[in-house]
């Protein structure tokens, strides 16, 4: 019994322990919001665009009702949030912060999360797709490689 029990133990602890080593990279652009974490479209939110420049460290919302400028922290490796995780490993995603909350509409993201969106066979590459989120949203519905807002590079 106690060694089915270590056995499980390592196994759940291997997979967020054991992250694969080529992580998903976000890729600098314009970005759309899309849909929510429920993949609801988001047409209060169709004029509105993301510019993330990785290598600059900035992220820019610009719409009618928005207008955001803030800088970009990225987050130590350990940080990043991970997708699909299996009994031995997880795709990482490069995941930054920002210098600023993040108010939309009626919602305010304190410790704001941009991330890529990737999964197996995305090791490697520079996502055109990512999340953005907040620390909180990521901590209390345990969301694994899942944000508040899905972005599209356009």
């Amino acid at each position: 019994m106690f060694a089915r029990s270590l056995l499980i133990l390592v196994t759940s602890l291997s997979t967020f322990a054991c992250a694969g080593e080529d992580p998903v990279l976000l890729g600098s652009g314009t970005y759309a919001m899309t849909a929510d974490s429920n993949g609801e479209p988001l047409e209060d939110w169709a004029d509105v665009t993301l510019t993330i420049d990785t290598e600059a460290l900035t992220l820019t919302i610009s719409g009618d009702s928005i207008d955001v400028a803030t800088d970009l922290t990225e987050l130590p490796e350990d940080e990043w949030e991970l997708n699909c995780p299996t009994n031995f490993s997880a795709v990482s995603l490069e995941t930054f912060g920002t210098a600023d909350a993040i108010t939309l509409g009626d919602t305010t993201l304190d410790e704001p999360r941009l991330f890529a969106d990737g999964c197996q066979g995305d090791e490697g590459t520079t996502a055109t797709t990512a999340w953005l989120s907040s620390k909180a949203h990521q901590t209390e519905t345990g969301a694994s490689g899942v944000g508040m807002y899905y972005l599209e590079q356009q």
